[in-house]
């Protein structure tokens, strides 16, 4: 071929299917050697146990170690389901270090294991522990609240409010589509008619905090607990205050529903928004806000290209007991 600039186009096999552009000069007449290395790779299998027994259809996956649970928008990894036996295996990876993430439907919060994939087979078994927590919810007067949602998350966790990601997609006829994604993958409990939880498999021998929550209710939070492998802590009672909700419609310019868009409720003069709540409008261009504190209240739509802008802010007093209706007209 003619002398020159050329380009090598080099694309990944497996999970690594990232194409990129190499560039390579070849003088007229020349034949340049090219030696392509592919990254070393590995296999990982073994078995899920919960105290010595097989743990039947767990989901094991891998993710970024560096992650912390946080792993938002998913890294296309589903993972793979525990058989009767408990085995797993997962093929083609990329050697270095992973998280290893083990989670069942009996099971409140997954597991999470750090470990390195090394070229080849590795083994690596797991024998998870049933740690649990028990306890009540109560109203101010003592009377128990059944269906009450509780979960429980790592105390570091628990200084901010749950996180949760707005996707809104838009389409070239100018529609729209979108949804929530909340970070978190802790299953929770539903209390019942006695007001009483119990919260099976939680992690061990970390600082954890009980998070509480419900129809016309604040959420309410635990102090810190730590439990040892394989005990139960009983005890863990909360008491919810009353609360009040706002069911916001919002419009278009021309009065149609302002669909997926996105909504904030916080108190006035709260300048950091990362303590308000969110919610994403449905297709009918309303969005609902519950566990809100009785008092006055600020609802505002966001701009993205301006995140820090405040669209036809309004101020509404929440009311115990009440769900109040607000109305928003969006530019």
């Amino acid at each position: 071929s003619m002398g020159g600039s050329a380009f090598v186009t080099i694309a990944g096999g497996g999970e690594d299917q990232e194409e990129h552009w190499d560039p390579v000069e070849v003088a007229e007449g020349e034949s340049i050697p090219l030696i392509l290395v592919a990254k070393a790779r590995g296999s990982l299998a073994g078995r899920v146990l919960e105290e010595g027994r097989a743990l039947t259809g767990a989901t094991v996956r891998l993710e970024d170690p560096d992650s912390q649970g946080m792993d938002w928008m998913g890294s296309g990894d589903s993972g793979v389901r525990t058989g009767g036996d408990g085995r797993y295996r997962l093929d083609n990876l990329v050697v270095g270090e992973y998280a290893l993430v083990i989670e069942h439907p009996s099971r409140s919060m997954p597991a999470r294991l750090v470990l390195e994939v090394q070229p080849g087979e590795n083994e690596f078994d797991v024998d998870l522990a049933v740690t649990s927590l028990e306890g009540r919810i109560t109203d101010p007067d003592g009377h128990p609240l059944p269906g009450i949602e509780v979960r429980a998350q790592r105390r570091e966790q628990g200084t901010r409010r749950s996180s949760s990601v707005a996707i809104v997609m838009m389409g070239g006829t100018g529609g729209a589509m979108g949804g929530m994604i909340h970070s978190g993958a802790a299953r929770g409990g539903v209390t019942d008619e006695d007001g009483r939880y119990r919260l099976r498999g939680v992690l061990p021998d970390v600082e954890l905090e009980v998070v509480a929550s419900g129809p016309r209710v604040q959420e309410g939070r635990s102090e810190p607990v730590t439990v040892a492998a394989g005990e139960t802590a009983d005890g863990v009672d909360l008491v919810l205050q009353g609360a009040g909700g706002l069911r916001v419609e919002t419009f278009g310019p021309e009065g149609e529903p302002a669909a997926f868009r996105m909504l904030r409720v916080g108190q006035p003069g709260e300048e950091d928004e990362s303590g308000s709540h969110v919610a994403l409008t449905n297709d009918e261009g309303i969005a609902t806000f519950d566990g809100l504190a009785p008092g006055i209240w600020q609802v505002w739509g966001t701009n993205p290209a301006e995140p820090d802008q405040r669209l036809a802010q309004q101020e509404v007093e929440v009311v115990a007991g009440e769900e109040r209706q607000v109305a928003l007209r969006l530019p």
